[in-house]
């Protein structure tokens, strides 16, 4: 009998000792329910912020877009202005050759002499491919502009 008491002292301490666990996890439990309750709440927050931030974005894009497209429409519009002043200033290439053509080659050409700074820059492609070194088409151009205006 002594050893049955014994066997169930035994099991009793073991029981307390499982009741006492219990009751500190159950205690540590209701502690950690609100703290995970605010973490759900917190992580639904940042879901609803993750589908926010495509919209925000492109929002921001068309912001930008528009701002830029505002500044371009701005300097393209300065620039047609400018453009428009320095017409009347320049002649093209085009007006330069007529009026050389409707003189008559027994006159002499009235053109004023050559200055120091020209007045403009001719680019000329040469219509052979092979003809492509610097020198050779300055000389070429060179001859052709003398031949054509002594």
């Amino acid at each position: 009998m002594r050893a049955k008491i014994w066997s169930l002292e035994r099991q009793k301490a073991v029981m307390q000792d499982k009741l006492d666990l219990q009751s500190e996890f159950s205690s540590s439990f209701k502690e950690l329910l609100p703290k995970i309750d605010d973490l759900k709440e917190i992580n639904n927050q940042n879901l609803n912020i993750r589908e926010e931030i495509p919209k925000i974005l492109k929002l921001e894009r068309e912001a930008a877009c528009s701002d830029f497209k505002e500044v371009m429409g701005k300097a393209n519009t300065e620039l047609v202005e400018e453009v428009k002043r320095n017409i009347n200033l320049t002649k093209s290439f085009a007006q330069v050759a007529q009026s050389s053509r409707d003189l008559l080659p027994s006159k002499r050409s009235t053109r004023p002499p050559p200055v120091l700074n020209p007045e403009a820059i001719t680019l000329v492609k040469p219509k052979n491919e092979n003809v492509g070194n610097f020198e050779t088409n300055k000389k070429l151009i060179t001859e052709l502009l003398r031949k054509k205006d002594p």
